[in-house]
C-alpha cells in the first residue's frame, strides 16, 4: 500500500449511525485500523535513498502518533469519568507534542515551513484557498427582516451581551462568541442546514501592507489548519516527485497529527440531541486556541457536511474565530478591524416562489400538453412512446416541485433535482433523431407513408429539442433551480479603487470600510493588467476607451504607452455576471473618475 492508498483508506470524516454511538469506542476502533494501515504502507517508485528517508520518516510518524492517540483515548476516559483536571492535562500534553509541526496558516490558505535549512511557502488546501477575499456567512430567516438589512453586524459574531444565544457548535461552547465563515457560499448554506431563506453577507479579509504593498506577516491573523486526507493526496501529486523533501516533510507531520484530525471528525447522524460526544476533542482544541491566541488566532478546516450533492466536495473549507477581547459594543475589535463585510442580502430559493417560477411553470405545462397532443395524432413506435412518456414525467415532477410552496427539506429537492437531471442525461444517450423518419415509420400497426413520417418526426424533434435543449427546455429549468439553490453566482459587488499616489486614496480604506463595501486599491502602471482592466470596463460600460485619459481622440497603442496620463481616482463596480443575473446588470460598471474622499463618501451614502 503506497502513501495515496493509506489517505484513500483513512479518509475523513467518519460517519456513524447508531443511537449507541460511543466517541471512546469508535476512536479506538479508527485508530486501531489507521496503525494496521500505517504498518502496510511502502513506497516503491521512489529512488533508493528517498526510499530509506521516507521508511524512517514512517517510523518516527508512527511512533509519535501512537503516543497522541493514547492520550486522546484516556482524554475520553478521564472525561466520562469527570475527571476534567486529567482530562486537560493530557490535552495540554498533545498540543505540546504537536507545537512544534503544526501547519500554521495565514488567511489566504497558505503556510510556511521549515525543511531543513529551506524556507517555504506552500497552500496545502489547493481548491479551499479564497487568497483572503472571499468568505461567507448566512443566517436562516422565517421571512424579510428590516432589522437584519439595516444593520450589517447582525451577521457577524454573536455579541457579548447575547453570549446567552451562542450555542455549542463543533468548535465552539454555549456562551462563548464564534466567527464561523466558509470560503464559498454553497458551504455556509449547508453548514446552515439548508434554509429556504436566509441572509448572508461576504466577507473580505484586510490585509495589513505597507507603501510597497508588502504583507507585514507579524501582524496577520494565524490558524491552526486541519486537512483532510484527500487535500495531502491531491498536493502531493506532483510534489513528491519534484520535491521529495518537502513532500515528505509535509507528509510526516500530517501523520503525526491524523489522531488529533482524526478525534475532531466524527459524526454521529443519529445524534440529534444536545450533548455531542463528537465535540469533545474539537472544543477543547477551540479552548487551546483561546489560551494561546500568540500563536493561533483561530481553526482553518474541511467541512464535515454531506458533500454527495456536490461533485466538487472538496473545493470549500470554513474558518472559525473566536471573539477575542477587547470589545466595542459586545464585539471583537480585532476581528472587526481585520474584516470588511457586506450588508445582509435576503435569499430564498427560487424554486419554492410560485412568483418566480411562472414563466418556467408554463413552459412545462405547455410542454406536457404538446406530447399529449402527439400520443392523440401519431402512431410510434415503443422506444418513442416510452422516451415521450418519461419526458412527460419529468417535467410533471418538475412542475409539482414548482407547484408545491410547501416543501421544506432543501436537501430532499437536490436529491430530486438530480434524478431528474438524470432522467435526461439517459434520454440524451438514446439519439433519437438520428435517421427518425425511418426510425418512426415502423409502428405495430405497419409502416407509415412517408409524409406521415415525416410529419411525425418533425413533431418528436420539436419536443425532443424542447426538453434536452441548453436554453429555454426541461433540462435547463432543472439544471437553472439547481444552481440557484446552491446560489452559486450571488457574489457581492466589488468595488475596485484606481490610483496613482497614495495620498489620492487618503482615508479611502477606511470608508470603504465602514460602508461595509468589498473592496481593492490597485497603484495603477503602465502594466497590461491595469490597461486590461480600463479596456473591459470601457466595452462593459458602453463609453469610449479614452474616458479614462485627459487627452481624447488617441489610439489604442498611444493610450497603452501613456498610462501615466489617466485620471485617477478611478472606481470601477465589478459583478459577478450569470446565465441567471438580471439583464440590466454589467460584468463592469464605472462609478467615478477623478473624484476625491468627500465624493466617495456621497457615492457610498446613495448606493
Amino acid at each position: 500500500m503506497n502513501i495515496n492508498q493509506l489517505l484513500d483508506a483513512i479518509s475523513l470524516p467518519k460517519r456513524y449511525f447508531s443511537e449507541s454511538f460511543v466517541i471512546g469506542v469508535k476512536f479506538k476502533d479508527e485508530i486501531e485500523r489507521y496503525f494496521e494501515l500505517l504498518d502496510e504502507c511502502e513506497e516503491t517508485d521512489l529512488n533508493p535513498d528517498d526510499s530509506i528517508k521516507f521508511q524512517q520518516n514512517l517510523m518516527e510518524s508512527k511512533t509519535v502518533a501512537s503516543d497522541i492517540a493514547q492520550k486522546i483515548i484516556a482524554i475520553f476516559k478521564s472525561y466520562e469519568d469527570s475527571n476534567y483536571k486529567d482530562t486537560q492535562e493530557l490535552f495540554d500534553a498533545i498540543m505540546e507534542s504537536l507545537k512544534p509541526i503544526f501547519f500554521i496558516s495565514f488567511m489566504n490558505g497558505r503556510i510556511d515551513m521549515q525543511v531543513k535549512e529551506k524556507h517555504i511557502s506552500t497552500c496545502l488546501r489547493l481548491f479551499g484557498s479564497s487568497n483572503g477575499k472571499h468568505f461567507f456567512r448566512i443566517r436562516a430567516v422565517d421571512e424579510r427582516n428590516q432589522a437584519i438589512e439595516s444593520n450589517p453586524d447582525e451577521l457577524f459574531h454573536i455579541p457579548m451581551a447575547k453570549r446567552a444565544y451562542s450555542s455549542n457548535e463543533r468548535f465552539s461552547l454555549a456562551g462563548f462568541p464564534c466567527l464561523y465563515l466558509s470560503t464559498m457560499l454553497p458551504l455556509a448554506w449547508q453548514e446552515c442546514n439548508y434554509p429556504k431563506k436566509y441572509y448572508y453577507s461576504e466577507y473580505q479579509y484586510l490585509w495589513d501592507v505597507d507603501q510597497n504593498g508588502k504583507i507585514n506577516v507579524d501582524k496577520e491573523v494565524k490558524l491552526l489548519a486541519l486537512y483532510s486526507p484527500i487535500e495531502l493526496k491531491t498536493w502531493g501529486y506532483t510534489v513528491k516527485y519534484n520535491h521529495f523533501e518537502i513532500w515528505n516533510e509535509v507528509v510526516g507531520r500530517y501523520l503525526k497529527m491524523y489522531p488529533l484530525i482524526l478525534a475532531c471528525s466524527f459524526i454521529n447522524q443519529s445524534g440529534n440531541t444536545p450533548y455531542k460526544q463528537e465535540y469533545i476533542i474539537p472544543q477543547m482544541l477551540m479552548q487551546w486556541v483561546k489560551r494561546n491566541s500568540d500563536v493561533v488566532k483561530g481553526i482553518e478546516y474541511f467541512s464535515c457536511v454531506d458533500m454527495a450533492f456536490d461533485n466538487s466536495k472538496w473545493c470549500a473549507n470554513n474558518i472559525v474565530l473566536p471573539a477575542f477581547a477587547p470589545y466595542e459594543n459586545g464585539v471583537s475589535r480585532i476581528l472587526k478591524e481585520k474584516f470588511t463585510w457586506t450588508r445582509p442580502k435576503f435569499y430564498e430559493i427560487p424554486i419554492i416562489s410560485k412568483s418566480k417560477t411562472e414563466a418556467d411553470r408554463k413552459f412545462l405545462y405547455e410542454f406536457m400538453e404538446e406530447i399529449n397532443q402527439i400520443f392523440h395524432v401519431y402512431h410510434m413506435p415503443d422506444v418513442f412512446v416510452h422516451s415521450l412518456v418519461n419526458m412527460e414525467e419529468t417535467a410533471s415532477c418538475l412542475l409539482n416541485l414548482m407547484a408545491n410552496d410547501r416543501i421544506n427539506d432543501m436537501r430532499e429537492l437536490l436529491r430530486i433535482l438530480e434524478l431528474l437531471i438524470t432522467s435526461v442525461e439517459y434520454i440524451t444517450k438514446l439519439e433519437l433523431l438520428t435517421d427518425i423518419e425511418n426510425k418512426i415509420a415502423e409502428t405495430r400497426e405497419g409502416t407509415l407513408s412517408r409524409d406521415a413520417a415525416v410529419s411525425a418526426g418533425r413533431a418528436f424533434r420539436k419536443i425532443y429539442e424542447n426538453f434536452i435543449g441548453e436554453d429555454n427546455s426541461v433540462k435547463s429549468i432543472a439544471k437553472k433551480h439547481k444552481d440557484l439553490l446552491w446560489n452559486f453566482y450571488e457574489a457581492q459587488p466589488e468595488w475596485a479603487v484606481l490610483y496613482k499616489s497614495a495620498d489620492e486614496i487618503d482615508g479611502f480604506k477606511e470608508l470603504l470600510q465602514s460602508n461595509h463595501r468589498i473592496f481593492h486599491l490597485y497603484k495603477s502602471d503602465e502594466g497590461q493588467g491595469t490597461f486590461d482592466l480600463l479596456k473591459s470596463a470601457a466595452q462593459s460600460d458602453s463609453v469610449p476607451m479614452d474616458t479614462f485619459w485627459i487627452k481624447k481622440g488617441k489610439s489604442e497603442n498611444w493610450m497603452r504607452e501613456h498610462m501615466t496620463e489617466i485620471k485617477t481616482p478611478i472606481l470601477i463596480e465589478l459583478n459577478n455576471v450569470s446565465i441567471y443575473s438580471d439583464d440590466n446588470v454589467k460584468s463592469q460598471r464605472i462609478v467615478s473618475i477623478g473624484f476625491d474622499k468627500d465624493t466617495l463618501n456621497n457615492l457610498l451614502q446613495n448606493s
